[in-house]
């Protein structure tokens, strides 16, 4: 059988093939050996095996040559290769499974983040050639994970901002990575307050799946401020005065506090001084408190003066100032200085030690200036008493200021000084 000796096998396409040339124009073939079943499977071509691009089947016009689908998949549960093919499954005809070849394949090279890769399945039979193309498409269904240590204790006088907060937040992802500078601001209770209090702030995170979370952040404003006490450090008195009470010495002070305003609790933790006429130098020591319990300390001297200096002596010489001048330091100074001179007296490093006049210009009363000075090379602690009328009888600043006589006994130092009102 010359068929059978001239027959090439092509295992790989599933097809046997004779190679011939012709040395005339016609070619006389008396028998062929297919049967008459599959007679469409075996044809002539003109041309050499290798050109050969396989059998043209005969189709009919409504012959469906390629098929497609989608395959939805988890990105959190991703399916085996083995399990996409076993979704796809080939027939013959006669509903037969047969083999299928997967040709493409996209997904399994990719790095299956959410999307979509498309594979390519082919089968063959009675040499029509058909295709699959499947759609893997992946899809991120899980939400992003926020989590943040709240509360979160905040000094209500250095307010953070909500990217500040924001920063607190910790946020994870399956798929993507997202910063906490795109946290989403759903609502806001924290930016209008000013009172100390707990507040809050929720924030979500979006991923680009459009899944999100949300989270609320719980915030506690703190007054952290300690109240802040205006005052003198020292405070100067003979001995012979009155001692000073501990409200006399509250007195003094000006306590406030930028939350609690006045309302603060002032205590007495140190008093060396105990209301004594003894001379010396006195430690007491107050405690502010605002409703936080923030503290204050403050400590003050209390300076019990032995008055053993020389006493000037005045009389009733009055000199003229305009209504509107104010003593300063400077003027009290220079007129100490002034007046000393003027009785034949030389002082010298005269310092102000303590002013209960400075500030109080323009309010009815009479004020204590303490001074110290050098006499005869010996430092002398003296006052002027500053009185401050309403409604003078004169239009004047009244200074008593005659210094007639010079004694060493006495009461110590002593001035007048009568200013009006501005």
């Amino acid at each position: 059988n010359a068929f059978e000796v001239y027959l090439t096998n092509d295992a790989l396409n599933q097809r046997a093939y004779i190679e011939f040339q012709s040395s005339t124009g016609w070619i006389d073939m008396h028998h062929v050996p297919v049967s008459d079943q599959i007679n469409y499977e075996i044809m002539l071509y003109q041309g050499i095996y290798q050109d050969f691009s396989g059998f043209v089947p005969y189709l009919m016009p409504s012959e469906v040559m390629s098929y497609g689908g989608v395959l939805p998949v988890d990105y959190d549960a991703l399916p085996s290769l083995a399990m996409i093919e076993s979704f796809v499954i080939a027939k013959d005809p006669y509903g037969n499974t047969i083999s299928k070849t997967l040709v493409s394949d996209a997904f399994s090279i990719s790095d299956k983040l959410p999307g979509t890769y498309r594979m390519v399945y082919e089968t063959v039979y009675n040499h029509v050639r058909k295709k699959f193309y499947l759609d893997v498409k992946v899809f991120d269904l899980t939400k992003p994970i926020l989590s943040v240590e709240s509360p979160l204790n905040i000094p209500l006088h250095e307010k953070w901002s909500l990217s500040t907060i924001k920063s607190y937040v910790t946020v994870t992802d399956n798929v993507d990575t997202i910063s906490s500078s795109e946290l989403i601001v759903v609502s806001d209770t924290y930016s209008s307050a000013n009172l100390p209090g707990t507040y809050s702030v929720m924030v979500k995170a979006v991923d680009q799946a459009g899944n999100e979370e949300s989270i609320n952040v719980t915030i506690n404003l703190i007054d952290t401020v300690p109240p802040i006490i205006y005052g003198p450090t020292s405070i100067y008195l003979y001995n012979t005065d009155t001692p000073l009470t501990s409200q006399d010495i509250i007195n003094h002070f000006e306590v406030t506090d930028a939350i609690d305003h006045s309302n603060v609790t002032l205590t007495l933790t140190l008093d060396e001084y105990m209301q004594t006429t003894t001379p010396g130098r006195y430690l007491v020591t107050y405690q502010a408190k605002d409703t936080q319990m923030n503290t204050t300390t403050l400590s003050v001297y209390i300076h019990v003066i032995d008055h053993q200096g020389p006493t000037f002596e005045t009389e009733d010489d009055i000199i003229e100032r305009t209504t509107a001048e104010l003593m300063t330091d400077e003027d009290i100074i220079a007129w100490f200085i002034e007046h000393t001179s003027s009785q034949g007296l030389s002082v010298s490093s005269v310092a102000i030690l303590y002013n209960e006049y400075d500030g109080h210009e323009d309010q009815e009363g009479e004020y204590y200036v303490y001074v110290s000075y050098l006499l005869d090379e010996e430092e002398i602690t003296s006052r002027i008493l500053i009185s401050v009328d309403e409604k003078p009888i004169q239009p004047w600043i009244w200074v008593v200021t005659s210094l007639v006589t010079f004694t060493l006994a006495g009461t110590g130092l002593w001035f007048i000084v009568k200013h009006k009102k501005p």
